[in-house]
């Protein structure tokens, strides 16, 4: 967009830094009560395992690797190394091995993470929410397998269990990250840090979350950025204690760029015409990351993070309902039942008619 149209950024500015001569306060989320729940997930360093691996005898190495982690053989290599491609596993693993690269790199996730234990209980209380809200209807995960594939896949899910790719938390200034290109960004390497470990857990599961109970409503700008807001709003509920700026992937300055303009935002998008149209070069990245010069343009997802507030406030409108009209149902059975609503919703007007932009 030229600058003309972007005077609404500057306004956003302006109030932010007029704003910022007060004492900024994170806003509330809803935090559920989990102190019952425990969930038993292991998480196992696949990627040790394999690497160890003895080159001259790859058929045994496997074999043991098949006694220790099972059906996660097959997955790691046939489904994610090789694309689903049906291949002998050992040619498969014979070729990963003889990467110096993927060697040193393996290297570097030794020396980052000798172990995951400042992780454990992060994790684990993410997927005690995980249970309170969907139970084992979603992501019934027990085991969380760690590995490495060069920079390819940072999080998968198979059934029930979670992959996690260890290459993609070695900090914002790993040097490799420089020669990747959907890495390079500064704004991309500021999300590659192991504060984002368990919030990309997260996102796997409210990926999952998303595909079980809708799928996107329609190819609007409305409609698509709710879509997109669905998925923050299930990590906000997964991670109510985690800052907002790992949740939504932004800075903290962008944080508090969005909150002080959400009013201004939400008028821009309806003044601009974006709202309801369909042609996504006007609005793409408004809905997926990118870069952000204040002082010229709006955050890169700046308007899936107003879907997720959409959302949030339609939750809360749904929860304090069902609650007066519900009297003798738990506090988790209403919960599981208004985050099965707003998933399944895809009528835009269902999030957008009693909406009001919380103001700082």
């Amino acid at each position: 967009m030229k600058l003309s149209k972007n005077i609404i950024a500057i306004l956003i500015l302006l109030l932010f830094f007029s704003a910022c001569t007060k004492t900024y306060k994170p806003r509330p989320k809803y935090k559920a009560n989990v102190t019952d729940l425990k969930a038993d997930v292991e998480i196992l360093r696949f990627d040790l395992d394999f690497f160890a691996m003895d080159t001259a005898d790859i058929a045994g190495g496997l074999e043991k690797l098949k006694a220790k982690h099972g059906d996660f053989v097959q997955t790691f290599l046939v489904d994610i190394v090789n694309d689903r491609r049906p291949l002998p596993l050992e040619q498969i693993a014979k070729v990963l091995l003889s990467i110096p690269e993927a060697i040193q790199l393996e290297d570097s996730i030794k020396k980052a993470f000798p172990d995951l234990k400042f992780a454990e209980k992060e994790i684990k209380q993410m997927m005690a929410y995980k249970i309170h809200f969907f139970g084992e209807k979603i992501s019934p995960v027990k085991k969380i397998y760690t590995f490495n594939t060069l920079y390819k896949y940072g999080t998968t899910t198979h059934e029930d269990v979670l992959g996690l790719g260890l290459d993609f938390f070695l900090g914002e200034n790993h040097v490799p990250y420089f020669s990747v290109e959907m890495l390079r960004p500064q704004y991309k390497r500021r999300t590659l840090t192991k504060e984002h470990i368990t919030a990309s857990l997260a996102s796997a599961i409210a990926d999952n979350a998303l595909n079980y109970f809708c799928k996107a409503g329609g190819s609007k700008m409305i409609d698509l950025m709710l879509f997109e807001g669905k998925k923050f709003y299930v990590k906000t509920c997964l991670m109510p204690e985690t800052p907002d700026s790992i949740i939504y992937n932004f800075s903290d300055y962008q944080i508090k760029y969005c909150e002080y303009g959400e009013t201004a935002l939400w008028e821009h998008l309806g003044k601009e015409n974006l709202l309801f149209s369909s042609k996504k070069s006007d609005f793409q990245k408004y809905i997926s990351e990118g870069p952000f010069n204040p002082k010229l343009d709006l955050p890169g997802n700046s308007a899936s993070w107003l879907g997720a507030q959409m959302v949030a406030q339609t939750a809360a409108r749904l929860r304090k309902e069902m609650k007066v009209s519900n009297p003798n149902q738990s506090i988790r059975e209403i919960d599981r039942k208004v985050m099965e609503i707003i998933l399944k919703e895809t009528d835009s007007q269902f999030f957008m008619q009693k909406y009001k932009p919380t103001k700082p």
